[in-house]
């Protein structure tokens, strides 16, 4: 069974774990979730966990820790309910991110939402908002950037998350990692130039900012294009380079504005071409 708010609701399982329609006497305040059980042999167990509830669909916003704010609009949902909050302390450091919040986890995590969720997460005061992002966790514990808007006058950063989960302000001080390949040095035979110069990035903060990358080739800046799936910014040019030693440079920004450059240069065989 799941309670809260002194109310308990026989759980069902759904293959992947136990799920209940809580409705409690009351939500908008401190409340301590409850879940008891019995183990394969009968014996009995419990367990606990100090929360916050409050009305999904609710026209004015909540506030789930003295930092952050949540506005759930009343067409944002399918039906109405009640939303799970709690703060979670942070390391302070996640994934090559400096932490600039404790976590705030909204749930049920699987709700479907019609419309985003409205999220405001303040940063502290007198610390500058370069490099600062708001990100969520996603399934596979990874930290996602939600690409928030500063807000200069209300000294915070406004997103929109179109799922539920785990929240926190984190900061992006580090430049992604840039490998460049050395490419062939002639064309391979076939209907069409497969020639291309790539680069290797490992960029695990904000992303890459695609726009701002790129390779420059003998001087001149060459369109280039992201691959994130392979984590590879890549040259590809209609016809190989000339014949000859040439000099290229590539620049990896990332959505914070840190950027690695690498330089070096690459031979096109004359004989093969």
């Amino acid at each position: 069974r799941l309670g809260a708010g002194g109310v308990e609701t026989a759980a069902a399982w759904d293959g992947a774990g136990w799920s209940a329609v809580l409705v409690p006497a009351a939500t908008g305040g401190p409340a301590r979730l409850v879940a008891r059980g019995a183990r394969e042999d009968g014996r009995p167990w419990a367990d606990s966990l100090e929360a916050a509830l409050w009305s999904v669909g609710a026209a004015a916003p909540f506030s789930p820790a003295a930092f952050a704010t949540v506005s759930v609009a009343p067409d944002a949902v399918y039906e109405p309910g009640t939303l799970v909050t709690r703060v979670e302390p942070m390391p302070l450091e996640v994934a090559g991110l400096s932490v600039r919040s404790e976590a705030v986890a909204i749930g049920p995590t699987r709700w479907p939402l019609r419309r985003p969720a409205l999220l405001a997460f303040a940063l502290r005061a007198h610390e500058s908002p370069v490099g600062v992002d708001l990100y969520r966790r996603d399934d596979e514990g990874g930290w996602s950037p939600l690409r928030a808007r500063w807000d200069e006058a209300a000294h915070v950063f406004r997103a929109e998350a179109s799922a539920l989960g785990t929240f926190a302000l984190m900061r992006d001080e580090r430049a992604p990692a840039v490998t460049l390949r050395r490419p062939p040095r002639h064309a391979a035979p076939g209907p069409y130039s497969r020639w291309a110069l790539e680069a290797r990035v490992r960029e695990t903060g904000s992303g890459v900012d695609a726009a701002a990358s790129a390779f420059e080739i003998d001087g001149v800046r060459e369109p280039s294009e992201w691959d994130g799936e392979e984590g590879v910014l890549r040259w590809r040019p209609m016809r190989p380079p000339a014949p000859g030693t040439h000099r290229v440079v590539v620049r990896v920004v990332d959505r914070a504005g840190n950027a690695t450059r690498r330089e070096g240069v690459f031979v096109i065989d004359s004989q093969r071409r």
